[in-house]
């Protein structure tokens, strides 16, 4: 801040200066100190500003040479400037705030400026008083000492991020609470997360992506300084606007606050983002949304974005809808697996004569009043948590299966288990196989991991996993080839023992020459590269005719046979059987 400034009109003579300490300016504001002449005898800085009539402050009348002692400014650097020019950033809200209720009935915590930059923070209290027809505040304020510094880091915790020091969800929720009450407010709030910023995160460490999410959302905020950002999530943010619409412009202005490159240490990273919009309106019963509501809104619209894979969602009542559905079929499923309800389906796997040599057991939910196929409850447990849980679920039915059937065991048949990629990424993962195999007893050679493409993408741990699971004896299933990350890479750090045609190919033979070309070149990598080809979603002769002289290893499908329960796949067994069509 400069002393003089060119076509600045004050000059040293505006300025009245007391020998007590005490600054004031003297046009019009002779009567502050008459009748607030106790401010130059308090130990605390204290200092007076004018106020507009609105609820807007001025400039700085008044200020006693305490106040400059701790922010380390000259008495004349501060008179006349704005009564915001001390305070932070971060705290010009709560000035806002202050101004507009007209009284504060306790002290509270605001960040201010000192004349070097950095941060200094104290407990202010706030008074109004009149003079004339003039209204003023006067701002008492006490640095903090160690009871103020306990309970600074108290709040801290609860109401600040401590990654980035920018509030929490906690502090927003607190702040939409007391907007609510203010007569004619408005807000509209946008979720915003952060495209693949844990998989940054597990690269560059928590403290660097902490520092660049620390510089984002001081962009964001300077870029608006009228709303409200909080961090809530380790890749999510939100920031609540003081309005009642939010239109394009306004994400295409999010969008590209984000995308600008930010630069930490020697990294340069260029975020990207998707976004969940809530916008205030009624009701379903008619009544006004709560500005908290709109919080919890815009970040379901945000997940829901990030399911969809679209950049951006609006809120509106049929998300939720789903979203209580979705919770409700959760609570479902967690009753139904602590009950044992959540039995097998076994698909049987023949060769080309059509001699059984392998099953893939397949998750299914046995409650005939509320039936629910694979293809609504799995997607709901890998979203919400239960995805590992229903997975050692099924691993451990395949072992008892295993164990307690005498044709089955004697089989000696491969069963194939399907695995995700949240499966692996469980840290407990590996141990938890390890038990319910060896409380069992099962050879390792017995059970066939099958997992999609996805799981090579961004994470080299999941690739220490499979490795573990190849040298512990387990044979490894590559399933939907072709339709997901499709690397090369994996066949060089992983060595796949099987890959599975994708039934989406296997339905184009005969009419698409395309697939066929693709499903030829899949087979013969895989023989080149010494993996078993199963072709899954085997349904006609021709599909099965055209696989088979083109090398196809296994095959799979309602061409042989459905998923089976356990007493009808037995009519398959033993080995050496051949099933009729």
């Amino acid at each position: 801040m400069t002393q003089q400034r060119t076509g600045d009109a004050r000059t040293m003579d505006s300025f009245q200066v007391r020998q007590d300490g005490t600054f004031y300016t003297h046009q019009g504001f002779r009567d502050i100190l008459s009748a607030h002449c106790v401010i130059r005898y308090l130990p605390e800085a204290v200092y007076v500003c004018i106020e507009d009539g609105s609820g807007r402050l001025l400039s700085i009348a008044a200020v006693n040479d305490v106040l400059c002692r701790e922010l380390g400014y000259e008495p004349l650097e501060l008179l006349g400037q704005s009564g915001l020019c001390i305070v932070h950033p971060d705290g010009h809200h709560i000035v806002s705030e202050i101004c507009k209720q007209g009284e504060v009935s306790l002290p509270v915590e605001m960040p201010y400026v000192h004349r070097d930059g950095s941060a200094v923070s104290f407990e202010v209290a706030a008074n109004p008083f009149t003079v004339g027809d003039k209204r003023f505040w006067m701002f008492t304020c006490r640095p903090y000492g160690e009871r103020m510094g306990a309970w600074r880091k108290l709040m801290d915790r609860s109401y600040f991020d401590s990654g980035t020091g920018f509030p929490n969800e906690h502090w927003l929720h607190a702040k939409l609470m007391s907007l609510q009450s203010q007569k004619g407010a408005q807000i509209a709030v946008v979720a915003v997360g952060l495209n693949k910023f844990i998989g940054l995160r597990d690269s560059y460490g928590d403290e660097v992506m902490n520092e660049a999410f620390t510089n984002l959302l001081m962009r964001v905020q300077r870029a608006l300084p009228k709303s409200y950002v909080a961090r809530v999530a380790a890749d999510e943010f939100v920031v609540a606007l003081r309005t009642g619409t939010i239109d394009p412009t306004v994400l295409n202005f999010l969008t590209f606050l984000v995308e600008q490159p930010i630069r930490v240490r020697e990294f340069n990273f260029r975020l990207q983002a998707r976004f969940g919009v809530a916008v205030p309106d009624e009701s379903e019963d008619g009544t006004k949304v709560a500005f908290v509501e709109l919080l919890h809104q815009s970040l379901l619209a945000l997940h829901s974005a990030g399911e969809a894979s679209l950049n951006s969602t609006w809120y509106t009542p049929s998300l939720k809808r789903g979203m209580e559905e979705k919770h409700a079929l959760y609570f479902r499923l967690m009753e139904a697996l602590d009950k044992g309800q959540i039995g097998v389906a076994y698909q049987p796997k023949v060769d080309a004569t059509g001699r059984i040599v392998g099953a893939e057991a397949l998750a299914r939910w046995h409650e005939p009043r509320f039936p629910c196929s694979p293809g609504t409850f799995i997607p709901i447990a890998e979203e919400l948590g239960l995805i590992h849980k229903l997975g050692l679920r099924v691993l451990g039915v395949v072992c008892r299966d295993l164990v307690h059937n005498d044709v089955l065991a004697m089989a000696n048949i491969p069963i194939s288990v399907n695995c995700s990629v949240r499966q692996l990424d469980h840290p407990d993962f590996l141990r938890n196989v390890q038990a319910v195999l060896g409380n069992y007893g099962i050879p390792p050679r017995r059970i066939v991991f099958e997992v999609t493409e996805s799981v090579f993408a961004d994470s080299g741990r999941r690739l220490s996993v499979l490795q573990s699971l190849q040298d512990s004896g387990h044979r490894l299933a590559i399933d939907d080839f072709g339709t997901g990350y499709s690397s090369f890479r994996y066949f060089r750090d992983l060595a796949p023992d099987i890959l599975k045609i994708d039934q989406s190919f296997v339905r184009g033979i005969g009419i698409d020459p395309k697939c066929e070309i693709i499903v030829s070149s899949i087979i013969d990598l895989a023989h080149h590269l010494g993996a078993i080809v199963v072709a899954e979603g085997v349904e006609t002769d021709l599909h099965y005719t055209w696989l088979r002289e083109r090398g196809c290893d296994v095959f799979q499908g309602y061409r042989f046979s459905r998923p089976l329960s356990l007493h009808d796949i037995l009519k398959w067994l033993p080995v050496g059987s051949t099933p009729s069509k």
